[in-house]
Formats: structure tokens, C-alpha cells, sequence
């Protein structure tokens, strides 16, 4: 039964079904892990299918639904109504609040991705509970100028620009200098935000959990800056080199500290087990890294960023694109199933491993048709189902 905790909430389920549901229920649940041994769909959107397939289950009344059937829609939704009103208006197509308070996309070129909605929606994926509300709005600020800041170092500066945003981002300080206006507005709101995190926690003694957080920016964006250099000199390193630091800009490190941030419970050995790079981790890493490298391979070729994964495999093996391919999606396959052995492995509390978990589960639905960042209509039905289609009971 342990196991199966820890793979899902079936035994959460069979809890709170009553005798006469568990023979229709059973063999639903048991076929779907049989099917995907790593449980790889977001739990969110697990929970919606359930509903939707359940045709006699949709006919209960709301109270006889099993809690983990309702997460999805009446914890996120119903419980935490105030957490949407505090980054948006819904009924307003999810106009976040906080974002158009910020007011960037009037201080920055409108090239840049603002994926404000998505980093929400990815954010609930992490965890739903009506108790991290705080902790979804920290990682959804966090996620949205990540994601502004990854197109900055990927297509939207100059090397040299670059290297100053990196400095200056290291100093930490806001009077930033040799960057264009834009760019030190970018920085100046990455340090308010980080001071704005530090309030929601002070009260609790954890400053300590933002201060992990900016350091793993500080390796991320040293890791960006790298891949940088290479794709505007044309220098294409051997697949290994280039894996070293690919994995961090992947970006679960960073994206898992900043979901620790807002979760009380997440002490400083929290941050400690993702600081020493645990195999778990390191190998969601991996899958990510090689997720991203498929998806988004041609775009980044279409813009002149030859030192990609694909290429860089190509390069150090001597086999064609498509062998390349080939070899990348057998990876993914054969790290999904190493993801879920470093999973039973790990001795730190399950509620948190459990977030480092999902964290991977969101990319890989991300990039499994694609980039779902770039092109948002991947994940479009998912957040419209999630958001806007209510249950009708």
C-alpha cells in the first residue's frame, strides 16, 4: 500500500470510496498505472479525466465524490477563490493582477514571452492544496520572470550585454550598470520580487529559504550565460560538456527551491537536499533536459542556435539527426522509469519529494507535443478546463 502512496492517491481513494464504488473504481485506477508506470499526466488533469470518464460517478451528488476526484476543481477553484482574486480576475480572461501592477510590458519589447496564466496553471500542477495558496503565487511570480529572462539570454541580448546582466545579477545590486534600460528593469524587478518573498516569510524565521532561492538563480543564470557564449561564437561542445550545463538550465533546481519557498514545512535540510544535487533530482533533470532539447530543436535552429542537445550528440557521436532523435526519445523512455526508482530511494519527507515530483510531471507534459511554452495552445485546453469549464453537477 506504501507504494502505491507514493505513486499516486489510489490508496487515498479507496479510503473514501464506499464498498459499493471500489468495483467500478479499481479497475480504472489500476489499468491507468499499468499503462504509465511513471505516472507522468499532472494530477490536476488526472483528476479531470477521472471525472469526465466516470459517467456514473458524474451523476453522484457533489458530497459522494471521492476528495481526490473534487482536487482538481473544488480545492483549487471553490477553496481558494481569494487566491485567484489576488492574481486576477478570472471572469477577465485571468488578467493577473500582480502583473499588470508590475506594468513590464510597458517597460520592456514586446518580443518577450509573458506567460503569466501558464506559470499559474503550472504552478497548481506543483500542488493544489487550499494551503499553499501563498506558496502557488510565489512560484508563478517566479516562473514568469524566469520565463522572460530565459528569452533574454536566449535571443534578445547582445554576448556582451549578456555577460553584464550576469554580473550585475551576481552583485545583486539595482544600480546596474553597461545594460540597456530594459534589461536593468528586468533585474530591478527580480530583486524587488525576491524582497517581496522574504516578507511573506519573514514572520516565520525563513528568510533563509529566499536566499537558497537566489542562489540557484545565480547558477542558473550563470549556466545560461554559458550557453550563450557558445551560440554566439558558434562553438558546439561535445554532448557531455554541453550536458553538464544544460541540466541547470533546465531550470528544475531553481523551480523546486522556489516551491519549497512558500511551504512552511520546508526547513533549511529541504534546501540543503537540493544544494547537494540529490540522484532524484539529477535525474529529473535529465528527462527534462532531453524533453526540451526534442521539442524545441527546430526553433532554435531557425534562429541560429547551433550548440543544441540534438547537435551536440550529432557532433560527439557521428550519427544523423534523426538517429540523434531516435536516441534522445529512448532516453526519456528509459529516464522516466529511473525517475521512479530514485523516487522510492529518497529518504526525505514524501510532501516534499513529492513536490520535486510534480515539478517534473509539469514539464513533461510542457514538452511532450511539442513547447508548450512557446506555443501555449498545447497546454491551452488543459488551462481552460482547469480555470473556466465548471463541473456541472
Amino acid at each position: 500500500m506504501e507504494a502505491i502512496t507514493k505513486n499516486g492517491s489510489l490508496s487515498q481513494t479507496l479510503v473514501h470510496c464506499g464498498p459499493k464504488s471500489l468495483s467500478s473504481f479499481i479497475p480504472v485506477r489500476c489499468l491507468r498505472f499499468s499503462k504509465n508506470p511513471f505516472p507522468k499526466k499532472l494530477v490536476v488533469t488526472r483528476a479531470r479525466t477521472s471525472i469526465n470518464s466516470d459517467h456514473e460517478a458524474a451523476n453522484r451528488p457533489l458530497f459522494q465524490f471521492p476528495p481526490s476526484l473534487l482536487d482538481d476543481r473544488f480545492l483549487s477553484i471553490s477553496a481558494n477563490q481569494s487566491e485567484i482574486d489576488s492574481l486576477g480576475e478570472i471572469s477577465r480572461h485571468l488578467r493577473l493582477k500582480w502583473w499588470k501592477e508590475l506594468d513590464l510590458e510597458s517597460k520592456i519589447p514586446n518580443y518577450y514571452r509573458v506567460r503569466a496564466v501558464e506559470c499559474l496553471y503550472w504552478a497548481m500542477a506543483v500542488y493544489m492544496e487550499p494551503q499553499y495558496s501563498v506558496a502557488r503565487i510565489i512560484l508563478s511570480k517566479s516562473l514568469v520572470l524566469w520565463t522572460i529572462i530565459d528569452d533574454l539570454y536566449d535571443a534578445y541580448c547582445t554576448l556582451p550585454e549578456a555577460i553584464a546582466f550576469t554580473e550585475n545579477m551576481e552583485r545583486w545590486e539595482t544600480d546596474a550598470i553597461d545594460m540597456p534600460d530594459h534589461m536593468k528593469v528586468l533585474l530591478r524587478s527580480l530583486i524587488d520580487l525576491m524582497e517581496d518573498f522574504k516578507g511573506e516569510v519573514r514572520s516565520e524565521g525563513r528568510l533563509y529559504s529566499v536566499e537558497y532561492g537566489i542562489d540557484e538563480w545565480k547558477r542558473l543564470f550563470r549556466a545560461d550565460l554559458t550557453i550563450s557564449k557558445w551560440a554566439r561564437t558558434g562553438y558546439i561542445p561535445n554532448y557531455d560538456e554541453y550536458m553538464e550545463v544544460g541540466i541547470v538550465t533546465g531550470g528544475v533546481d531553481v523551480t523546486v527551491a522556489f516551491a519549497f519557498i512558500g511551504m512552511g514545512e520546508a526547513g533549511k535540510e529541504a534546501f540543503d537536499w537540493i544544494r547537494s544535487r540529490p540522484k532524484f533530482i539529477q535525474t529529473i533533470d535529465l528527462k527534462s533536459r532531453l524533453r526540451d532539447d526534442v521539442a524545441t530543436y527546430k526553433d532554435e535552429m531557425a534562429r541560429g542556435e547551433i550548440p543544441t542537445g540534438i547537435n551536440c550528440y550529432m557532433k560527439q557521436y557521428k550519427v544523423t539527426e534523426e538517429e540523434a532523435f531516435l536516441e534522445f526519445h529512448r532516453r526519456i523512455k528509459h529516464t522516466s522509469k529511473l525517475v521512479n526508482e530514485e523516487y522510492f530511494k529518497t529518504t526525505v519527507p514524501l510532501k516534499l519529494v513529492r513536490i520535486a515530483f510534480n515539478v517534473g510531471r509539469v514539464i513533461d507534459t510542457n514538452y511532450k507535443h511539442g513547447d508548450g511554452l512557446t506555443y501555449t495552445g498545447i497546454v491551452g485546453g488543459q488551462i481552460t478546463s482547469l480555470f473556466l469549464d465548471l463541473i456541472t453537477i
